[in-house]
Order: structure tokens, then C-alpha cells, then sequence
């Protein structure tokens, strides 16, 4: 057994001759051609551990159901000779809360760990590729959740109902998050969707009560139908510039939110967009299209020092003025009505006088 597993044991308290001794008789199992498969726990210890090979053939599957409703156990080790867990695997193991995933697993099928709602982490490995439908679902007890980004897609309501959950790592190369897949994780207060997600199907983070702070991923094309519905925390969230089209609900019922952040055209909108929504402000990018002083009968208007960051307004005369934009690094220059010039920076910096017209010939200064 790795040394780090053994460390692992010490931690949650587990004694070390339980390593030693894990016995065969308390499963029930198949045997196939070099391998064993474990079909079901029929043992009584609380803290379990799956031996490597019985019957000197490496243990490589457990069955699906294998440790259905087993509510007395609290944790459980899978040796690494395990490449798949399959779907109901631990299902209503409510007592369960302590559970490692091996290097050697790439699919978490769905329902694996559906209602283990005693379960207080857990770390997805580098390797797997899919986590199913629902599992994770309903593990109320679950705090944190780490991705790793071999990961390419998050299922339908995959951590739906984990009501306890306040830290999501997902590493960038995950590329959806299925529908509801963190519906009604209501203690849920941030998270950084990598720019490699292209689909955020819906509900993906409706009755997220407390969510507060959501970066989006840039790639994303669409917001769903409730992506965002009864986020009641949830003030203000800057929309990426390939957003074409936001569905009925998307962030109906956010009672907070008063500022959207426009990188791109006015997106399409559904009738239903922001109902219970009161109060709400749309920026946007000056050169951008498709705009008006109202979107979804709400004030729409181009940012200002004010709106985009509570940075200075630098003027040079009555006709010339500068944005500085603390959310995307951009500065604007405009010479009456007209947007005439714009900069990427790393760092906002303070407009000087200019030595003429030419757009080449502006000062900088760093701040």
C-alpha cells in the first residue's frame, strides 16, 4: 500500500492493523480472467479497506450496488489495483466520510456516491475523464471538491444539493458542466469557471443562495435557461464578449443584482430573463453593437470611471476624456461622440495632456 495512504489512515484516526489485516471474507466477489471483482461488502467493520488481490488476482472493478445502504461504515480505502467503480457503487452510505478515488479510475458513473450525505471532501484525481449524473448528488455534508482537469465533463446535478459545499477547485480543461450540476449548493459563496468550459448547461447554479463572486468562463456561448436563478446573493457578474443569446430565468429571482458587465454585443434575450429582478444596470464596451440606452426594460449605458471599477475620470479640455476600466485593463479615448482610440494594458494607468491630435502622440503614466 502507498505510504501516503498509510498517513492518510493515521489522520482519520484508523489503526494501522486494519491495513495489515483486511480480509477477504468480508466480500463477496467474482473471479474473471486475472482479476477479481467486487460484488458486494458483507463485512461490519467501520473503517473498510478493499484488498489489493484475493486469491492472488488483483482486484480491478467493484460492481455496481457493491456497498449499497451500507450506513455503518465511515471509510473507506481502494487499493490502486482498481481501475473502475461503477454506477451505485457506495449510494446511501450515509455514514460514510472519508473516501479516496485511485490514480487508476477514469469514470466516476453516476449515482456512485449519490446521498452519502456524511461525506465531508473529496479530490477528483488526474485520469478521470467523466463524472456521472447525480454522483455526488445530495451529499449535504460535503465541504470541498477539487477537479482535476483531465476532466472533460461534469454531469447532470453531479453535486446537486450539497448544501454545505463552500470551496469548488476545477482545473482548467474541464469542458461542461451539466445541468444542475450545482443546484442548490446554497452555502456556495465563489467559484472560477476555466476558461476551457464552453457549456454551462442550465440550472447549472440555481438556489445557489450565497454566490457572490462567479468568474465565467470566456469560451461560453450561452447562458441557460436558470443558470443563475435564486442566486439572491449574487450582485453583479461580467458577461464574456461570445455571449450571444441568455435563456428564460437566467438570473431570475436575484433580488441583489444590480450590475451586469458587458465584454461583447447585446446578447438575445428570452422573455423571461430577470423576472424578480428590480434595479438592474447594463454596461457596455463603446465600440460594441447592438446597443441602446434599455436592455430587458432596464437602463443600459456605456461604462463610466464610476460604473466600470470606481476609477478616475481623467478630462484634457471639454472634449476629450478617458475610462479607465479596472475589470478588463482597457483604456478609452473619446474626442466628442466618437470613440476614436483604445488600449490593452496590464495596469490602468492616468492619461496626461496630449502633445497633439494623433492618437500615437498620448502620454502615459503609471499610477
Amino acid at each position: 500500500m502507498p505510504i501516503y495512504r498509510l498517513f492518510w489512515l493515521l489522520f482519520i484516526g484508523m489503526p494501522i492493523s486494519t491495513v495489515v489485516h483486511a480480509e477477504a471474507d468480508s466480500f463477496q466477489y467474482s473471479k474473471g480472467i486475472g482479476e477479481v471483482k467486487i460484488t458486494k461488502y458483507i463485512g461490519s467493520d467501520h473503517n473498510v479497506v478493499i484488498p489489493d488481490t484475493i486469491e492472488g488476482l488483483p482486484v480491478t472493478v467493484i460492481r455496481s450496488s457493491a456497498f449499497n445502504h451500507q450506513i455503518e461504515i465511515t471509510s473507506i480505502i481502494i487499493p490502486e489495483t482498481v481501475t473502475r467503480i461503477e454506477t451505485n457503487a457506495f449510494n446511501y452510505c450515509i455514514g460514510l466520510t472519508h473516501i479516496v478515488i485511485p490514480g487508476g479510475i477514469t469514470e466516476i458513473e453516476d449515482r456512485t456516491f449519490y446521498d452519502c450525505r456524511s461525506l465531508l471532501s473529496i479530490e477528483i484525481p488526474e485520469g478521470v475523464t467523466l463524472i456521472g449524473d447525480e454522483a455526488f448528488h445530495n451529499c449535504s455534508s460535503l465541504q470541498s471538491v477539487s477537479i482535476a482537469g483531465s476532466v472533460r465533463r461534469v454531469g447532470h446535478v453531479a453535486f446537486a444539493g450539497c448544501s454545505s459545499l463552500i470551496d469548488v477547485s476545477i482545473e482548467n480543461g474541464v469542458e461542461e458542466l451539466g445541468s444542475g450540476a450545482f443546484l442548490g449548493c446554497k452555502n456556495l459563496s465563489e467559484i472560477k469557471l476555466p476558461d476551457s468550459i464552453t457549456l454551462l448547461d442550465f440550472a447549472a447554479f440555481m438556489g445557489c443562495e450565497q454566490l457572490v463572486d462567479v468568474k465565467l468562463p470566456s469560451e461560453i456561448t450561452g447562458i441557460k435557461n436558470s443558470t443563475f436563478k435564486g442566486c439572491k446573493s449574487l450582485v453583479s457578474l461580467t458577461i464574456p464578449s461570445g455571449v450571444l443569446e441568455i435563456g428564460d430565468y437566467a438570473f431570475g429571482f436575484c433580488d441583489k443584482l444590480k450590475s451586469l458587465y458587458f465584454e461583447g454585443d447585446a446578447p438575445d434575450l428570452d422573455s423571461d430573463v430577470f423576472r424578480g429582478v428590480n434595479g438592474l444596470t447594463a454596461y457596455y464596451l463603446p465600440w460594441m453593437s447592438r446597443w441602446s440606452d434599455e436592455f430587458a426594460s432596464f437602463p443600459a449605458e456605456v461604462g463610466t470611471s464610476k460604473s466600470w471599477g470606481g476609477y478616475p475620470l481623467v478630462i484634457s479640455g471639454d472634449s476629450l476624456f478617458a475610462v479607465t476600466d479596472g475589470f478588463l485593463g482597457y483604456i478609452y479615448l473619446q474626442r466628442k461622440s466618437d470613440w476614436i482610440y483604445c488600449y490593452k494594458l496590464e495596469d490602468w494607468l492616468w492619461l496626461l495632456e496630449p502633445a497633439s491630435d494623433a492618437a500615437g502622440s498620448w502620454a502615459f503614466i503609471g499610477k
